[in-house]
């Protein structure tokens, strides 16, 4: 805590003696009395100033008192040692001090104040910012962008804060999940890189950001597009965390950087936004469709409706199922209401394609394996305007294969509001 000079750390070594004004503080001069002791320094000796100093530093060699509001003010640069301190103190003149008379400082605070004021900050414990790096933190600020106005996004929180090991029930398997007390000592060592919570604070998305191996998950299983590091550490929390929250049901996905940047400077959205927005709308249209289906809510009494033939009841039911989607995307995606928005304005048509790596074999049965097991999904968008005119989007995601997350679903209107983006650009 205190900075080593060239002092003696003898207990009995002799110690340069303040004048009065200073052995008595930094106020008002007083009586001379005997300078308290710093708290960490007991096992040196303290003697009372004689009177009058016999010493080199006298009282006319320091400035008249300054009495005002600045707590303390650093003058040009002079050594000088601090009775009962270890040595000359850096390069902070005492003697030019200012301390406002209605403040105490006590000399450990000025010895640590003074190392923070000649060496800067650096040699304190307290790191420059809460974020792991500076791309992380840029992740934060972009979920916060379009996120935070409604919900709360918590940063880095321990994992055990937001899932538990019980009743877990494996989507593999279908059987319970048992976790060794091994795994249970793990979780309790790892947190989550970004938390989305509703206003209560209650979990709603949870998004791993793998900056340094640009990784991805695909199930419960870890991708890494770097090299992975040696002790495969990251590749064995990652996955039991992506068991743990698959078991339990809750979207919980792994990704990196390139999945934050915005299609554009005008449609500041990204892949992350699509995802999450795909999975509150989802819960949305649960919480409706968990209600159930009301005739009154289309304009039909309830007799009225039963009075319908069968297949005027389905076409009715079809029509409500399909408000309802509508109703949740607009209401909680973005991405799917900038795409609508765009879409008013160029007018025209939307063709889509759907795409996968590896390729997909042209046998049905071994397409839908295929399909099932692939790496990457994509969808590819041809929007036509007005003018005939066509402009292409294409969006690539993982197969994350996690509860609540459709790729498909949100590619094809990621992959629309691209190609609106470049028509409202008037960029084929």
């Amino acid at each position: 805590m205190f900075l080593s000079g060239t002092g003696s750390r003898t207990p009995c070594s002799p110690l340069v003696t303040p004048s009065p004004r200073y052995a008595s503080g930094f106020g008002p001069r007083r009586p001379s009395k005997a300078l308290p002791k710093p708290p960490l320094l007991d096992c040196f000796s303290y003697p009372d100033p004689p009177s009058p100093p016999q010493t080199a530093v006298t009282r006319s060699s320091f400035p008249p008192p300054v009495r005002d509001d600045s707590v303390i003010d650093c003058g040009p640069p002079a050594p000088y040692t601090i009775p009962g301190s270890i040595g000359v103190l850096g390069r902070l003149d005492i003697a030019n001090l200012r301390v406002s008379p209605l403040r105490n400082v006590n000399f450990q605070d000025l010895t640590l104040f003074a190392q923070v004021c000649n060496e800067g900050c650096d040699c304190m414990g307290v790191n420059k910012q809460v974020f792991g790096s500076d791309q992380e933190r840029r992740v934060f600020q972009r979920l916060n962008r379009t996120w935070g106005g409604k919900y709360k996004i918590h940063h880095n929180l321990p994992f055990l804060n937001v899932f538990n090991t019980d009743n877990l029930i494996s989507l593999d398997t279908g059987k319970q999940l048992r976790l060794s007390e091994s795994d249970r000592d793990k979780l309790k060592k790892t947190s989550i890189d970004f938390v989305l919570c509703d206003s209560n604070d209650s979990p709603l998305v949870c998004i791993e950001f793998d900056g340094m191996r640009k990784g991805f998950n695909t199930g419960t299983e870890y991708v890494a597009r770097k090299a992975p590091i040696r002790n495969g550490w990251r590749k064995v929390i990652t996955e039991l965390k992506l068991k743990v929250a698959h078991a339990s049901l809750f979207p919980y996905v792994v990704v990196c950087a390139q999945y934050f940047e915005d299609v554009s400077n005008q449609t500041r959205l990204n892949i992350v936004d699509a995802i999450i927005g795909s999975v509150l709308a989802f819960r949305a249209k649960d919480e409706v469709l968990a209600i159930g289906f009301d005739p009154e809510e289309c304009g039909f009494s309830k007799d009225g409706f039963n009075a319908l033939s069968r297949s005027e009841q389905d076409e009715i039911i079809q029509d409500w199922l399909i408000g309802v989607e509508v109703q949740a995307n607009m209401e909680h995606n973005p991405v799917y209401r900038r795409s609508a928005e765009l879409s008013e304005r160029i007018g025209g048509g939307a063709a889509y394609s759907f795409l996968s790596y590896p390729e997909l074999p042209e046998s049905i049965p071994e397409r839908v394996v295929a399909m099932k097991n692939a790496l990457l999904h994509g969808v590819r968008c041809v929007v036509t305007d007005k003018k005939g005119r066509q402009y292409v989007g294409e969006a690539w995601v993982p197969n994350f294969k996690t509860p609540f997350v459709s790729e498909y679903g949100f590619m094809m209107e990621l992959a629309e509001l691209i190609a609106l983006d470049k028509a409202i650009r008037n960029k084929p």
